[in-house]
């Protein structure tokens, strides 16, 4: 009886863990969507069109330690709009892949 009550407690713990490894590894997605999306609404405010290579550069590597299939939907076309564009579809996509049954385009849709 001890036995199996200390076996659904280590169990129970283990999804703990995998839970908040999976929270964590999600919010430091988003908060690196975020600092390159800051970057590039800077860009964008001072009236930029073309994106610098140097920042494509920096960006393409902050986008790195993204999964693939996330850093796949990163292809702008030279332009500050077009990366952020982009980089609006990677947060999407972040957000789907965490709540696969939210429809974050329905208009009903309050984050609040």
């Amino acid at each position: 009886m001890i036995d199996q009550t200390n076996a659904r407690i280590g169990e129970a713990a283990a999804e703990l863990r995998r839970r908040k490894a999976r929270r964590e590894a999600f919010e430091r997605l988003v908060r690196l969507t975020d600092v390159v999306l800051w970057g590039l609404e800077e860009m964008n405010r001072e009236g930029l069109v073309a994106l610098p290579p140097p920042r494509e550069e920096d960006i393409r590597r902050r986008l790195a330690v993204m999964p693939g299939q996330i850093q796949r939907l990163y292809c702008p076309d030279g332009t500050v709009q077009g990366a952020l564009d982009s980089l609006f579809e990677i947060q999407g996509a972040l957000f789907k892949a965490r709540n696969p049954d939210l429809d974050y385009d329905d208009p009903e849709f309050d984050q609040d």
